[in-house]
């Protein structure tokens, strides 16, 4: 059975286990976040950031309660874009977009993914890396699901835990997180160095943000 096929039986599966209890499921709560995401830090280290607000179009298109959007320069001139959608529920309201389905309808293409590991204080976190183009621009990017404490890679399993999180605690709350950068092609370790970095400077702050 291929990888799809699979998936989507279990789907299937938890799906039908959820029929006897779906009037439960739809208590679930709207869960605001522990901080508001304005409040985030505009300074992380050595980076200084400035919003960029979205569009109305945009914003309503994406359906997340809230949002950051946000570029943050180093002194030696480089940019990183710094992106949280935060959802109360997702269980009657918009859900999260996979970046992977988001950037072909932008003109941007996927060239590159994989599932890389990203030393923090306390722990390992597992994230996607990817990298994209659009015509003769590339960018280094990297993205994950946030679920309460979680960190989460695959967009599978961020389905999977939506609907166990449900069952189990009433929430359906999480957030997508997405950092890119532009890419040399002379240098992408460096590009991706700077990613790793500023993910282990901001994810102290971010997290005290998210609702546990």
């Amino acid at each position: 059975m291929k990888k799809k096929d699979l998936q989507f039986f279990l789907i299937v599966i938890l799906l039908l286990m959820a029929i006897p209890y779906s009037r439960t499921l739809t208590r679930s709560e709207l869960i605001p976040l522990a901080k508001d995401l304005s409040l985030f830090p505009k300074r992380i280290d050595q980076w200084v950031g400035e919003d960029y607000p979205f569009e109305p179009a945009v914003i309503q298109n994406l359906g997340a309660d809230e949002i950051l959007n946000r570029a943050y320069v180093h002194p030696d001139g480089e940019v990183i874009w710094f992106y949280v959608g935060y959802y109360k529920s997702q269980k009657t309201r918009a859900q999260i977009h996979s970046p992977l389905h988001c950037y072909p309808g932008s003109g941007w293409n996927p060239v590159l993914k994989e599932v890389v590991t990203i030393h923090l204080r306390d722990r390992d976190i597992y994230i996607n890396r990817m990298i994209i183009q659009n015509g003769a621009e590339k960018q280094m990017v990297a993205y994950w699901y946030q679920a309460q404490e979680k960190v989460i890679a695959d967009e599978f399993i961020q389905r999977l835990n939506l609907i166990l999180t449900s069952f189990r605690k009433h929430r359906t709350d999480g957030s997508l997180v997405r950092i890119s950068t532009n890419l040399h092609d002379n240098m992408p370790e460096e590009d991706w160095k700077r990613i790793v970095s500023f993910i282990q400077a901001m994810y102290p702050q971010f997290i005290a943000s998210i609702p546990q």
